[in-house]
């Protein structure tokens, strides 16, 4: 039960209305977002996890598919109203070296630091957000 009252506050989040998620790239190599229109917010079954928070959504320019994202675990999560403009390169500034160019991560893979420039790069104060990686 922990788990969801970690994420509980999604519940209250307005079927029909835009949102834009911040959440960890699945291969720890910087962040994801994801603009969307939600269908509904329900507690549901994931994986070994008896309750999780689940945000039905379709995304951006999609009119059809549906899509979900769970909460169960701690994961540090970034929800902001409306559909915002994220930087999420997790990229440095290019090296020109003669005959290539060098581009190189800015992080190690799994630093939480992507997920704080990420936030950083939006100008809105997130509607909610979870944070459990500071490393």
């Amino acid at each position: 039960m922990e788990q969801v009252n970690n994420f509980s506050e999604l519940l209250k989040l307005e079927s029909g209305k835009r949102y834009t998620v911040i959440v960890k790239n699945s291969m720890g190599l910087g962040v994801n977002a994801i603009q969307f229109t939600l269908h509904e917010a329900k507690i549901g079954r994931y994986s070994s996890y008896e309750e999780c928070v689940e945000l039905v959504f379709t995304p951006k320019k999609k009119k059809r598919d549906l899509h979900s994202l769970k909460f169960a675990r701690e994961t540090d999560v970034a929800l902001f109203e409306g559909w915002v403009e994220v930087d999420t390169d997790p990229f440095s500034a290019p090296e020109d070296q003669g005959i290539m160019t060098i581009r190189s991560m800015k992080y190690s893979a799994c630093d939480s630091r992507f997920m704080d420039d990420a936030i950083a790069s939006v100008k809105a104060t997130p509607l909610f957000l979870k944070r459990f990686n500071n490393n």
